[in-house]
Formats: structure tokens, sequence, C-alpha cells
């Protein structure tokens, strides 16, 4: 327990050093701000085909003179292969994305002159194996979700849901720099992942646990801290009423979508400096430089095996 809590630590002391590194890094920052305007276009786009996806289905349903049941089960089918093809999407953004950073972290680790236009160029080469592993990506995790069930289902469904995550998750953690250092299948990029880590990481539970536990306080710490300064700005009277009702608020809206927005770039910033240590890590098993990080740094991170 006392190692465990001792690699979480340690990996959000990672997750600082990615931090300053793509901070004194200004073109680093491309790849974040990268991937923002490609969510950016692609939502509205995927609700505009969603919307318009149903209305050309409709009239469809009608003519067919379905009745009630099967017309609402193929709706409803419709909706969940839009979501599902939605996630795929989602997880390709993400994946292009982190091969493009990650290549072109490996040319900085190395002392070389890198090139954002060669990075990208290397993720578009990669485009038939990141369509293939965003489908599994998206396939894994609504199966999970499906195992977890919703909260009023067992404790042990969760748990088992919860352990699977988690295996996957180790699993596949150098998929990404894999499939950046060269071109293979999506079964060999699993097997040297799941290889690598077998064979020279015990667990990567503590790493995952640190950046994910970043990430996941920035939300709620920034609302807190909006909530508490606009209270302390707007209280008439209401005391704790204002301080719950936050939609009360003057502009509460505008504040919501506002800080929402600043959440996401974080969160995007906060996933490329993962980035960075995966970057690193993968170097540092194949015996290459690896940037901002000692070795020995890297080592503490997992459970390294003997």
């Amino acid at each position: 327990m006392f190692a465990f809590l001792s690699r979480i630590k340690n990996g959000i002391i990672m997750a600082g050093i990615s931090i300053r590194y793509m901070l004194a890094r200004p073109k680093l920052l491309f790849f974040p701000l990268f991937r923002i305007v490609l969510f950016s276009l692609y939502v509205p786009l995927f609700f505009f085909a969603l919307f318009y996806g149903f209305v050309g289905i409709r009239p469809l349903l009608i003519n067919w003179e379905l009745s009630k049941g099967v017309a609402s089960a193929l709706i409803l089918g419709f909706l969940l292969l839009w979501l599902f093809i939605a996630v795929c999407f989602s997880f390709f953004i993400m994946l292009f994305s982190n091969v493009a950073t990650v290549d072109y972290l490996w040319d900085l680790f190395q002392g070389k002159k890198p090139s954002i236009r060669t990075s990208l160029g290397v993720a578009c080469k990669r485009i038939p194996i990141l369509l293939a592993w965003s489908a599994i990506f998206s396939g894994v995790r609504f199966l999970i979700s499906l195992i977890g069930g919703d909260k009023d289902s067992s404790g042990l469904r969760k748990i088992v849901a919860g352990a699977s995550d988690v295996a996957w998750a180790a699993a596949t953690y150098f998929v990404v720099p894999v499939i950046s250092e060269k071109r293979a299948s999506v079964a060999d990029t699993f097997k040297q992942s799941y290889q690598l880590m077998k064979e020279r990481f015990g667990e990567v539970v503590g790493v995952a646990v640190s950046f994910n536990l970043v990430a996941g306080i920035i939300f709620p710490g920034i609302f807190c801290l909006v909530a508490a300064i606009m209270n302390y700005l707007y209280d008439s009277g209401q005391g704790e009423r204002m301080a719950i009702d936050f939609y009360h608020y003057p502009h509460a809206k505008t504040i919501l979508i506002t800080v929402g927005f600043i959440t996401l770039i974080l969160r995007v910033f906060i996933t490329t400096a993962q980035d960075v240590f995966k970057a690193a890590a993968y170097s540092y098993a194949n015996g290459k430089p690896t940037g901002p990080f000692t070795p020995e740094r890297i080592s503490e991170s997992f459970e390294t095996k003997k």
C-alpha cells in the first residue's frame, strides 16, 4: 500500500516535470491546441449529421409502416450506432494527436531539430491503424460500461469493471509509442505494448492515477474557486442558498460555459503532458534518451520487474 502511494506521489512529480518541460518549449503547445481545434470542429459537425440523419430516417420509418416497437428499436439502434461512431472519432482525434506528439518529443529527446509538419506526417501515415484502434478502444469502453452497469448495479459488477479497466489500461499503455515508432498490425501493436509492460514494468496504476488525479481535480477546483468569487461579489444576504444555487448568479450560464471550456483546455494540456512521460518511458525501455526524466525517476514510477 505504501509502495503504491509512493508511486502515485512520484507520478504527480512526473506530471509537474512534464508540464514544466512543455511550458519551456512553446512549440509543444501546438499539439494540445491542435486537438482542441479538431474537437471544436468535430462536435458541431457530429450533431449536425445526427440531426439530418434522423430527419432522413424518419420518413423511411413512416413509409415502411412499421409497428411502434420495431420503429423505436430501429431509432434506438440508429442512435447507438451514431454514438459509437462519435466515440470512435473522439478516440481517433486523441490518438492522432498523441502519435504526432510522441514523434515530435523523440526528436527533442535526441537533440534533433523537430518538425511539427513531419510529426503530423507520421500520424497521417498511421491513419488506418489509428482508425482500427479507435474502434477497439470504443468497443472496450462500451463493454466495460455494460459490465459496470448503472448506479444501482451490484458492487461485484463495479469491481469487475474497474479491474478490467485497469488491466486494459496497463496492457495498452504503450500502444501510442509503438504506433509512432513503426507501422505494425493491431495484433503486433498490442503484443509489443503488453510484452513491454509485462517484461520491463509491473504496473502502470500509480502513474495513470497520478495524471488522472491532476486532470480530475481541475473542473471542481475551478468551479469552487469561481463559485467562491461570485458568492463574494454578488452575495445579497442569501448566504448559503446563493452558494448552492449557482445558476441564480448573473450570467451564470456564460460563466459555466467559460469554466467548461477552460477545463477542456487544461485537461487536454494534462493529457499531452502524459504523452511526454510515455515517450520518455518508452525511450527508457529501449535504452534511448529520456528527455527531462532521469532513468531512476522513471523506474520509480512503475513496479519495475527484476
